[in-house]
């Protein structure tokens, strides 16, 4: 009999381990015996929603055959607290709590988390799988103060700093075994299934999704522009007596979300409800969205974005009312602009992405190979005519265009940008990154102007249809 491979599994939250479990499922070999961890850190949640996150993870885990689960989150703050000052100890601190216990594999991700810095370090000899972020945003830092990745297993290889794949052997796993874990999730969890049942009804009318994050936690807004972008959001892409359905942040503190649903309904005329409650509101979108349909889903700022793009094929609309907007540090301002700028970038290129390939978001192209881009393009214009340049070389722009933007090099993208207008033809999208880069300097009516130039040029481009009407950056 062969002896069973121990894997071991860091699930910072309940998304994180569908996503993990889902790599589980894939990289089982026929015949092999396997005997599986969970251990639950990480999980950056305090107080009284502590518990409630700690219990999602746990209802998710039921998906797969567990043979033992360790739960680090009663000591989480002594460990975060120990590793704020000194790595060395929390890697020690956490080591006992695993005691003679080796694993084969283990898998987990890399974000700014010290649980998982420290279990590399504690199973170096093993066998280190990263699933990536969210469905596979990876940056596994290839510098020498980092512990590599042996293996990178992803649904969406998505690298976020260039080159980190070429030296970590890619593995991408169809998309069917992530929604076979979700499956398998509502199977094991007939209460949650039940409750879909529930407001299936709600959805088959006009129904919009409206998921709220942790914006004044996180120290982007005051409260009540908080509160003011998801009521504008909401009201902007619905009528009175739509329903709203609000999706809450597993990490909201202050009521956001019972807050927004009593304004909607009371002032505005809408039939909002909360999803869930208790631990039903900490569990990912991922699974409502499998039981669900939704006429619309509406977000300020959310990691869900791409992946109910991934894997529902839902465009959310996303963004922010210009009031918030201006409320906004200049800082804080260039940070959400560009989460908007990668998540429509990420967004079109899964449109466009052939299933097998990275999906690379590489920040590091040079100055000199930007102005290179534009000379292709004028000689291909040249002689190739529009529709073979417009074919061949435009979406490289685009790309090229928002890299400098997530780079802050945002003067040398406005130059880049205004090179374009010597181009013989209107290139698609172009007013758009215009509109960004005015609204960067805070020239309002500059961005308005140049988002109706871009539908002057191509009247059927919903992107610059939708940033007129919905935010970031509502212009109105």
């Amino acid at each position: 009999m062969r002896e069973s491979i121990k894997r071991l599994v860091v699930a910072q939250g309940p998304q994180n381990l569908l996503t993990a479990i889902s790599v589980l499922r894939y990289e089982i070999q026929s015949g092999q015996n396997y005997m599986d961890t969970l251990v639950i850190g990480g999980t950056c949640v305090r107080g009284f929603r502590a518990e409630g996150m700690r219990e999602a993870i746990k209802k998710v885990a039921r998906a797969w055959n567990w043979a033992s689960i360790v739960d680090l989150t009663p000591m989480e703050e002594q460990f975060e607290a120990v590793a704020a000052k000194d790595m060395h100890a929390a890697t020690h601190l956490l080591s006992q709590a695993f005691g003679k216990y080796i694993p084969d594999i283990i898998y987990l991700t890399r974000n700014w988390q010290p649980i998982n810095e420290c279990v590399l370090s504690i199973f170096r000899r093993a066998r280190k799988v990263t699933f990536g972020d969210g469905l596979g945003i990876i940056d596994s830092k290839v510098d020498a103060t980092h512990i590599p990745f042996d293996a990178a297993v992803l649904f969406l290889p998505i690298e976020e700093h260039s080159h980190c794949l070429n030296t970590t052997p890619l593995t991408i796993v169809p998309r069917t075994f992530f929604l076979r874990t979700v499956d398998d999730f509502l199977k094991a969890n007939s209460d949650f299934t039940s409750y879909l049942e529930e407001i299936k009804d709600s959805s088959q009318q006009s129904c919009i999704l409206l998921t709220t994050s942790n914006m004044t936690e996180a120290r982007y807004l005051q409260l009540d522009q908080e509160i003011l972008s998801y009521i504008t959001l909401a009201v902007t892409n619905s009528h009175p007596g739509d329903t709203v359905l609000i999706k809450q942040h597993p990490r909201e503190t202050l009521d956001q979300s019972r807050i927004v649903a009593n304004l909607l309904t009371k002032k505005y005329k809408r039939k909002a409800t909360i999803l869930g409650s208790g631990i039903f509101s900490v569990l990912p979108m991922e699974c409502y969205c499998r039981g669900v349909y939704f006429q619309k889903v509406c977000s300020c700022i959310s990691g869900c974005y791409t992946n109910l793009k991934y894997l529902y094929d839902y465009s959310c609309l996303h963004g922010l009312p210009l009031r918030s907007y201006q409320c906004m540090e200049e800082n804080t301002r260039a940070i959400l602009i560009k989460d908007y700028i990668l998540q429509w970038l990420i967004a079109e290129k899964i449109s466009q992405w052939d299933g097998c390939s990275r999906i690379l978001l590489d920040w590091g192209k040079s100055e000199k190979q930007i102005e290179s881009l534009i000379f292709s393009l004028k000689k291909i214009t040249s002689h190739a005519g529009k529709s073979m340049a417009f074919q061949v070389i435009r979406f490289d722009i685009m790309k090229y265009i928002l890299q400098l933007m997530v780079q802050d090099q945002w003067e040398f993208a406005h130059q880049f940008v205004s090179a374009l207008d010597s181009v013989p033809f209107p290139i698609k999208d172009v007013g758009i990154l215009k509109a960004f880069l005015w609204l960067m300097k805070g020239q309002y009516q500059q961005a308005r102007t140049s988002l109706y130039e871009e539908l002057k040029n191509f009247p059927d481009n919903a992107a610059a249809r939708t940033l007129l009407a919905i935010p970031p950056l509502t212009l109105q």
